[in-house]
């Protein structure tokens, strides 16, 4: 009996959790990629000083630069390795994502 109420347990909270994921979706991302932003919720969750602030954001500043100048790299990397039929067909996958993401920015209220 205690085996039925446990796995009854477990399978509830996975559902709600699933569903509660799922709601969340409707909810406006915030940009990932801003430096400037991660810093003052760092600043704000650790009380940084203005010094303290201004160097964690030149940090953030030239990783994200890096990083970018990495995908970048990396990209080309791939795409040489592709046929001209693949990079077509990779290009065609990247604007149905970039359409749909938009359409979905648009529908949840994100870009008012």
């Amino acid at each position: 009996m205690k085996r039925i109420l446990t796995a009854a347990l477990i399978a509830s909270t996975l559902l709600l959790s699933s569903n509660a994921l799922r709601a969340g979706d409707n909810v406006p991302k915030q940009p990932r990629h801003n430096p400037e932003q991660m810093v003052e919720r760092m600043a704000k969750n650790l009380n940084l000083t203005e010094e303290q602030k201004t160097n964690i954001t030149a940090v953030k500043k030239d990783e994200f630069e890096k990083i970018s100048a990495l995908r970048e790299e990396n990209k080309k990397k791939i795409e040489s390795y592709l046929t001209d039929e693949q990079k077509k067909q990779l290009e065609q996958q990247k604007n149905a994502k970039k359409s749909h993401c938009s359409d979905r920015n648009h529908k949840d209220g994100a870009h008012k």
